[in-house]
């Protein structure tokens, strides 16, 4: 994978955690980066809701630890992002840490994430346009 390598020769490597200040819901990841102020909040599809809706401005990314290497970044991200974490209704994260997000589109889904992802999108009502 193209993108593994590229992330492999960085210069840091780190997991970090980002806050929405407004509603105190917070995301876990990892990054690997040449700078480690370059902007990155995370990549979560609830992150991403949650900026568009509050901001950039409203969300705070701060370091927890740093790696020597990706391998280690990867092991460390298992254990800060583990199943409690992932369903705790304050936690963004929608799976455990480690797991490659480079998955095929249409793969099976287990219930638990199906039923966190339903209330992710529950109350968001579409416009007239996109019905």
């Amino acid at each position: 994978m193209e993108y593994t390598r590229a992330a492999k020769r960085r210069k840091f490597h780190f997991t970090y955690v980002t806050t929405c200040v407004v509603s105190n819901r917070r995301y876990y990841g990892m990054h690997s980066t040449d700078k480690v102020d370059d902007g990155y909040l995370g990549s979560g599809s609830q992150l991403r809701n949650s900026i568009r809706k509050h901001g950039e401005a409203a969300h705070k990314r701060e370091v927890i630890e740093f790696f020597s290497n990706r391998e280690l970044l990867r092991e460390a991200e298992k254990r800060l992002v583990g199943p409690a974490e992932v369903q705790d209704p304050m936690c963004m994260n929608l799976i455990s840490g480690g797991i490659a997000v480079l998955e095929p589109r249409g793969h099976a889904i287990s219930p638990e994430h199906r039923e966190k992802l339903n209330a992710a999108w529950k109350g968001k009502h579409h416009s007239e346009e996109t019905k």
